[in-house]
């Protein structure tokens, strides 16, 4: 996927994302292990902390970066790989307070 394609899929993407919230976006690669017939994945950095605000260019460009280094990591043959993009609600630090003197 070009560039360019990539900005477009991601605002399409974006724009899909509530205003209000804030995401924990992850970046997998995935592909099909011809010795097991299997379809194995890896995450290529940490999650990303995203709004609907950020922009497609910057996002697009970390990416890439990911995704680079994911595939040379694990030397996987680029064409033989699909991207996933999973998200979440970003969760703050203070949603796991519990209270332990029950």
């Amino acid at each position: 996927m070009n560039e360019n394609d990539m900005k477009i899929k991601l605002q399409e993407y974006l724009n899909k994302l509530s205003d209000k919230l804030t995401y924990s976006l992850l970046v997998v690669i995935r592909w099909i292990n011809v010795e097991t017939g299997y379809t194995d994945g890896i995450t290529t950095s940490d999650s990303l902390k995203i709004t609907k605000e950020v922009s497609p260019n910057i996002l697009g460009q970390k990416l890439r970066l990911n995704i680079i280094s994911g595939i040379t990591r694990y030397g996987l043959d680029e064409s033989d790989c699909e991207l996933i993009l999973m998200r979440k609600e970003w969760l703050n630090i203070d949603e796991f307070k519990v209270n332990l003197n029950n």
